[in-house]
């Protein structure tokens, strides 16, 4: 008996997930630092733990690369994070020439899957 199965995680849905929650608080809190606990990240990503644990760093890697108005690494939305394992936190800190552009209602520009394996 042979029991194939897969699971693929998603890491596009995740990442364009993570960007439109970080857009969504850059409109609430128009600042570029911010700090969450890493149990509204597993909220975010609706409670997926392989997500917000083992595949976390592979869709922070994708996150990113987003860009903000143009595909100007000047635009780059995420300009740095940080994972404490010790605090269960996530740290985001922005890029204040995207926030900026996003306040402006420029559009989020995602990377080119077909550049990932």
């Amino acid at each position: 008996m042979s029991l194939n199965f897969t699971h693929k995680p998603n890491y596009f849905f995740f990442a364009q997930t993570l960007v439109n929650f970080l857009v969504n608080k850059v409109g609430k809190n128009p600042g570029v630092e911010f700090n969450f606990p890493l149990a509204d990240i597993y909220d975010v990503f609706h409670q997926d733990f392989a997500a917000t644990t083992s595949n976390l760093e592979g869709i922070l890697n994708i996150a990113d690369n987003y860009h903000v108005g143009s595909n100007d690494p000047e635009h780059l939305l995420i300009s740095s994070y940080k994972i404490d394992a010790e605090a269960n936190t996530i740290s985001f800190k922005l890029n204040e020439t995207a926030v900026q552009a996003l306040q402006q209602g420029q559009s989020i520009i995602a990377p080119d899957a077909h550049i990932y394996e």
